[in-house]
C-alpha cells in the first residue's frame, strides 16, 4: 500500500471513530459534506468537514450525472410518448416519470431536422466556462424534457413515428461518461486502454498491474475514489479486417473497509444502457465482475489520471422568484465552479446578485430553503456540493 493510500486510510478509520461507526470504514468519509436540510432535531452522523480535494470532484462529477444534479432521487422527467434508448432495448414509457438518465447523445438528431442538436452533457471550459454549441446542462436537459414542443419533445415524437428502433433519442455512452467525470476530452474504452497512456492522460494503478483476471482485496486496496477500471475487448472486425473495439467504463466511488481493513464494500457509478447507475456490491461480488473475461479474451484493468489540477466541480444554481416575476432564461440558472483541485471555494456573491421584482414587494434576499426565512449574505461559500435552488425572500 502506497504511503498516501495508508495516510487516506487512517484519516479514514480515525474519522470513523469519532463518528462512532460500528464494524466498518467508509473511504468517503474523508469527504464528508453538510447537510442540505435544516436541522429536524433527528440525531444524525457528524463528520468533521475536510477540504475537497481531486479524487472527491471526479466522485461527485459522476454523481451529478447519475443523479440528474440533485440528492438521490430528487430530480425527474416524464416521457410523453414511448420510445426506446439509442443502442439499448429499454423502452422508456410515455407518463412514466425517470429520475436518472444517460450520459445522452442520440443517432436521430444526426439524420433528422434535429441535426446537430446532440445532447451531450456537461462539456463546460474548465478555464472558461464557455460551452459548445450542443452542450445541455442538467437543468436545461429537465427543462426540454419536461416542455411539450421543445426540440427533446419534438425528437421523441418523429422517434415514434419512424418506429426508429435503431436508437430513437437517448443513447449510452460510457467513455463520454468517465471522460465527464474526468473533465478530459471525450476519450473511447479503447483510447484509455491504449492512446490515453502515450498521451500521459492515465496510467494503470501500479499495485494492479499484472493482476488482470484475478484481482483480490490487496488490489481494492490500491484503489482511490475517482479511479476507474476499464475493459476494451474486439467486438468485430470492419470491411477492411480491422478489429472493432467495445468495452465498459467503472468509476470507484467508495470502498468500505472493515474493522480489520479488509476491504467489504465496493460503490461504483457507470454508464449501463440506458443510464448512468450508481450500484453497491460486496467486494466479493465486485471482484466478481473486475475478474470476469469478455469472450474475446480482454480484461478489466484499473487506471488513474495522472493530472488532476484541472478538476474543477460546477453545480446548476436555479433562482426561484418564489412569486415575483418570471426570471429571464439567461439568469434563472447559474453555472457555477463550487470548488477546484486546489480546495478553493466559490461564494454565492456571483448568484445573489440578481434581484427580481414583485408587485407590492421589497427583495430582501436570497435564501437557501423554500419555505425559510434565512438569507444569505455576500461572502457566503458555497457548501452545498450537488444543484440546489435559492428561493427569493420578499417584505
Amino acid at each position: 500500500m502506497s504511503i498516501k493510500g495508508l495516510l487516506k486510510r487512517t484519516a479514514a478509520a480515525a474519522l470513523a471513530l469519532l463518528m462512532l461507526a460500528a464494524g466498518s470504514v467508509s473511504l468517503r468519509a474523508a469527504y464528508a459534506e453538510p447537510s442540505s436540510e435544516p436541522d429536524d432535531g433527528q440525531i444524525q452522523d457528524q463528520a468533521a468537514p475536510v477540504t475537497l480535494d481531486a479524487d472527491r470532484i471526479i466522485v461527485q462529477r459522476a454523481l451529478r450525472l447519475a443523479f440528474l444534479g440533485q440528492e438521490q432521487g430528487r430530480a425527474s422527467w416524464t416521457p410523453r410518448y414511448s420510445f426506446l434508448a439509442c443502442n439499448s432495448d429499454k423502452s422508456y414509457s410515455a407518463g412514466q416519470a425517470e429520475f436518472s438518465m444517460p450520459y445522452s447523445r442520440s443517432a436521430l438528431f444526426n439524420t433528422t431536422e434535429f441535426v446537430g442538436q446532440q445532447q451531450y452533457i456537461g462539456w463546460v471550459d474548465a478555464d472558461s466556462g464557455a460551452t459548445p454549441s450542443y452542450a445541455y446542462t442538467i437543468a436545461n436537459f429537465l427543462r426540454c424534457a419536461n416542455t411539450p414542443g421543445s426540440a427533446f419533445d419534438r425528437a421523441a415524437r418523429a422517434a415514434v413515428a419512424a418506429n426508429a428502433k435503431w436508437g430513437a433519442l437517448l443513447g449510452s455512452d460510457c467513455s463520454a461518461f468517465l471522460s465527464y467525470a474526468w473533465q478530459i476530452p471525450h476519450m473511447t474504452t479503447f483510447m484509455f486502454t491504449s492512446d490515453a497512456v502515450d498521451w500521459n492522460i492515465c496510467r494503470i494503478v501500479p499495485a494492479t498491474k499484472g493482476h488482470e483476471s484475478r484481482y483480490s482485496n490487496s488490489d481494492l486496496l490500491a484503489l482511490e475514489p475517482g479511479d476507474a477500471m476499464v475493459c476494451a475487448n474486439v467486438s468485430g472486425r470492419d470491411e477492411h479486417g480491422n478489429p472493432l473495439y467495445r468495452g465498459h467504463c467503472v468509476i470507484i466511488t467508495d470502498i468500505t473497509l472493515d474493522a480489520n481493513g479488509k476491504p467489504i464494500f465496493v460503490d461504483t457509478v457507470e454508464e449501463i444502457a440506458p443510464r448512468a447507475i450508481a450500484k453497491h456490491r460486496t467486494a466479493e461480488e465486485f471482484l466478481k465482475y473486475a475478474n470476469k473475461l469478455p469472450s474475446s479474451g480482454a480484461y478489466y484493468k484499473f487506471y488513474r489520471l495522472i493530472s488532476k489540477s484541472h478538476l474543477k466541480l460546477e453545480l446548476e444554481i436555479t433562482l426561484d422568484p418564489a412569486g415575483g416575476d418570471p426570471i429571464p432564461e439567461s439568469e434563472s440558472v447559474k453555472l457555477v465552479f463550487a470548488r477546484d483541485a486546489q480546495g478553493n471555494i466559490a461564494l454565492y456573491d456571483e448568484v445573489i446578485s440578481f434581484a427580481p421584482t414583485r408587485a407590492g414587494a421589497e427583495f430582501i434576499g436570497w435564501g437557501l430553503y423554500e419555505n425559510g426565512d434565512d438569507i444569505i449574505a455576500p461572502g457566503t461559500p458555497i457548501e452545498l456540493l450537488f444543484d440546489h435552488t435559492l428561493y427569493a425572500r420578499w417584505r
